[in-house]
């Protein structure tokens, strides 16, 4: 049975961690992480449009590529959910073509596109208050 789950399972972690973020913050500085923040708020539709490609076209290679790209930037800025839906997205993409081999992968790819704009929100209203160089950033 798959682990799937819906996004509004409170058990499903977090959208967004402050404490990642932070951790960013003291290995970068204010002004990299706000940085990054933007560029990974601004690639993401590039991120999961390669997402649906990879798992449309059961190529398991470009796939498991682009859930270790999110993964990686979703960690880095403290969507947590995000990247905890990559890892998984990642562990189940198959090696076989089939459309039953690749439906776990489906389901996960589902959940992501229904917690991604939320998230998101997230960590840009996080980095607003954790990064004082953010656009739109209260001091404090």
């Amino acid at each position: 049975m798959t682990s799937h789950f819906p996004t509004d399972d409170p058990e499903a972690g977090p959208l967004a961690c402050a404490a990642s973020l932070r951790r960013l913050v003291e290995q970068v500085g204010s002004p990299p992480a706000a940085a990054f923040v933007d560029r990974f708020v601004r690639l993401w539709p590039g991120r999961l449009h390669r997402l649906h490609v990879a798992v449309a076209g059961r190529d398991a290679d470009a796939g498991r590529d682009a859930a270790l790209s999110l993964v990686s930037g979703a960690s880095m800025a403290g969507a947590l959910r995000l990247a905890g839906l990559g890892t998984r997205l990642h562990a189940q993409i198959p090696d076989a073509a089939g459309a039953s081999a690749w439906h776990p992968a489906e389901l996960t790819l589902a959940d992501i596109d229904r917690c991604c704009g939320e998230s998101l929100a997230d960590v840009v209203r996080l980095a607003r208050h954790i990064c004082p160089s953010a656009p739109g950033a209260e001091p404090g």
